[in-house]
C-alpha cells in the first residue's frame, strides 16, 4: 500500500511540474508527431522504457527521487506520453545516460571474508595501474547469491548510479537473470558465467572458461590418440553435465562413439561397483562358462594351498572393449575410481579428466593407474599469471590449495571482466546503449595468458585458452595450450 500511495504521489508531482503531459495537453499535441518518431517511441517503450519501470519497484521506499534527473522521470510515464514531440528524445536520453562507473554485482557475502577482501583488492590495484580512481569509478554490491537481491542491487546501479557497464551473474541462478535485465534495459553487462539459454543479445557479453574449448581439447587428444571409443563416467547430479555434453557433441562429429554417461553416487561404492562390472562385463550371461572354469580353478588353487574357498574373491578379468574413460569428477572420486579399477583387473586404459582433477593429492601419493592420465583445465602454470597475479604455490608451479585455488580464479575472473569494462570507458564519450559496439572491439594488450587480438570472439564470448596436462610420476606435464583464436594461429592463417 505505502509503494502505490507513493507512485500516485509522484504521477501527480511530476503532471503539475510539466514533467508529464496532462491528458488535454496530450490530446492536443499527438497530431504534431511525426509518424516515424511515434514507432520510434513505441517501440523504445515497449522494449525497454517499461522495464526501467519494472526494475524502478524493487527500489527501496525511502529511496530520494530527483525530479531533473531522465532516468528518475520516465518511471511515471505512460505510452500515450509518445505523443509528445520531446519523449523520445527523453527515452533516447535514458538510454544513453551514463556516469562513466563500473558496476560490480557478486554474492560477496557468501565468500569467506579473505576471499572477498582478496578479489576487491586485486580489482582495485589494477584500476590504479590503469589510471582510474576506484572509489569514484567502482561500485560494487552484494547479491548474496539471489535473484531478488539482484534486482534490488541493480535498481541501485541504474537509479543511483547510473552505471555505464555492469560485471555478475557468477552463479548460475543470477546469470540468465542478469544477462535478462541487461537486454532489455540496453545496459551493456559482463556475464561472468556461460550462456544457459537462446537468449542472444547485443548488450550481453560472457566471459568465463571456455567449456567447448576445454571439450574440444580432450576430443582432439582422443583422436590423436587413435581412441574410437570412449566411456563416459559421472557422478549424479553433477555440475559438469554442459561440458560432458560438450564432449559428447565434438566427439560424435569425430566419429568417436560414447558410451554412457553412466552416473553413480560417489557416496555409495555399490553403484560404482554396479556400472564398472556392466561396462566391463564381469556379470555378462554369455561368459557362464568362463565363470565356472575360473571357479573350478580357484577352488582347486584353494585345497591346493590348504585354505578355505570364498566364491565372492572369484571375480571375471575384464573385457575391455573401449579404448578410454572420461571420469568427470573431482579428484578424491577420481582416486576412489581407480582403485575399483584396479580392483577389476583394469590397468592400463588411458583416462581422461576436467579441470576438478587438479589437486596435489591427485599425484601424492602416485597411482600406477592414473600415470599417463591425462586432464584439461583453464589455468596453466601459476607462475605465468595475468594481471601481477603471484599466490603461494605448492610444490609446483601447477598446484595450489583447494582455497588458494578458488580465489585466484575468482581474481583472474573478475580482473579480466573489469579490464574490458575499463577499456570501454576511454577516450570520447558516447551514449550507453553504444558501448555494447566498443566492449565487441575491445583488444587485448600485454596479457600473453590470454594470447589473443581481441577479449571478446564475434559471439560474444570471451576467448579463454585451454590446458592439457598429464600425470608424470609426482607432477603435472603441461602437454598443450589451445586457443584458435590467439593471434599466433591468426597470423598464420592470413595469406
Amino acid at each position: 500500500m505505502q509503494r502505490a500511495c507513493w507512485i500516485i504521489l509522484f504521477i501527480v508531482w511530476s503532471m503539475s511540474a510539466n514533467r508529464l503531459p496532462a491528458q488535454n495537453e496530450y490530446n492536443s499535441q499527438q497530431s504534431s508527431v511525426d509518424t516515424s518518431d511515434l514507432e520510434l517511441c513505441s517501440k523504445l517503450y515497449k522494449n525497454s522504457i517499461i522495464h526501467y519501470q519494472q526494475l524502478a519497484r524493487r527500489l527501496p521506499p525511502q529511496f530520494k527521487w530527483k525530479p531533473h534527473l531522465a532516468s528518475h522521470q520516465v518511471i511515471a510515464i505512460q505510452h500515450e506520453a509518445c505523443g509528445r514531440p520531446d519523449t523520445t528524445v527523453l527515452f533516447q536520453k535514458v538510454l544513453g545516460l551514463h556516469s562513466g562507473k563500473i558496476g560490480i554485482l557478486l554474492p560477496l557475502s557468501r565468500w569467506p571474508q579473505p576471499v572477498r577482501m582478496a578479489v576487491m583488492e586485486q580489482v582495485q590495484n589494477l584500476a590504479r595501474s590503469l589510471g582510474w580512481d576506484p572509489e569514484k569509478s567502482l561500485v560494487w554490491l552484494d547479491t548474496e547469491g539471489s535473484r531478488d537481491r539482484l534486482d534490488v542491487q541493480l535498481a541501485q546501479l541504474v537509479f543511483t548510479h547510473h552505471v555505464s557497464v555492469v560485471i555478475g551473474g557468477l552463479t548460475t541462478q543470477e546469470a540468465p537473470h542478469l544477462a535478462k535485465w541487461a537486454d532489455h534495459l540496453r545496459l551493456p553487462a559482463i556475464v561472468l558465467n556461460r550462456r544457459f539459454d537462446e537468449l542472444r543479445s547485443k548488450y550481453v557479453f560472457y566471459m568465463g572458461p571456455d567449456l567447448r574449448l576445454l571439450s574440444s581439447t580432450l576430443t582432439r587428444h582422443t583422436l590423436s590418440r587413435g581412441m574410437k571409443r570412449i566411456a563416459v563416467l559421472m557422478p549424479q547430479n553433477s555440475r559438469d553435465g554442459q561440458l560432458v555434453q560438450y564432449f559428447q557433441e565434438q566427439a560424435q562429429h569425430l566419429r568417436i562413439t560414447i558410451e554412457g554417461p553412466y552416473l553413480y553416487n560417489p557416496a555409495d561404492y555399490a553403484s560404482i561397483e554396479e556400472i564398472l562390472r556392466k561396462l566391463f562385463r564381469i556379470d555378462d550371461p554369455t561368459r557362464g562358462q568362463e565363470q565356472l572354469e575360473l571357479m573350478t580353478k580357484m577352488k582347486e588353487q584353494a585345497h591346493a594351498q590348504g585354505v578355505p574357498f570364498d566364491s565372492s574373491t572369484v571375480v571375471l578379468p575384464p573385457v575391455i572393449e573401449i579404448d578410454g574413460i572420461l571420469i568427470a569428477d573431482h579428484f578424491k572420486n577420481v582416486r576412489h575410481l581407480a582403485k575399483a579399477l584396479t580392483f577389476y583387473g583394469v590397468r592400463k586404459l588411458p583416462i581422461l579428466g576436467i579441470p576438478k582433477w587438479r589437486a596435489f593429492e591427485l599425484i601424492d601419493p602416485p597411482d600406477d593407474l592414473l600415470q599417463g592420465s591425462v586432464f584439461v583445465d583453464y589455468i596453466g602454470s601459476y607462475e605465468k599469471l595475468p594481471y601481477k597475479l603471484k599466490p603461494p604455490i605448492l610444490q609446483s608451479e601447477f598446484f595450489l590449495s583447494g582455497s588458494d585455488a578458488g580465489e585466484v580464479d575468482l581474481q583472474i575472473l573478475v580482473s579480466h571482466a573489469y579490464y574490458a569494462a575499463q577499456q570501454v570507458l576511454r577516450g570520447p564519450r558516447i551514449p550507453r546503449y553504444g558501448l555494447n559496439r566498443k566492449l565487441l572491439e575491445t583488444k587485448q594488450e600485454g596479457h600473453p595468458f590470454f594470447d589473443t587480438p581481441r577479449i571478446f570472439r564475434e559471439d560474444q564470448v570471451s576467448s579463454w585458452p585451454s590446458f592439457l596436462f598429464g600425470i608424470q610420476e609426482r607432477n603435472l606435464q603441461l602437454m598443450q595450450v589451445l586457443n584458435p583464436f590467439s593471434s599466433e594461429v591468426r597470423a598464420q592463417a592470413r595469406p
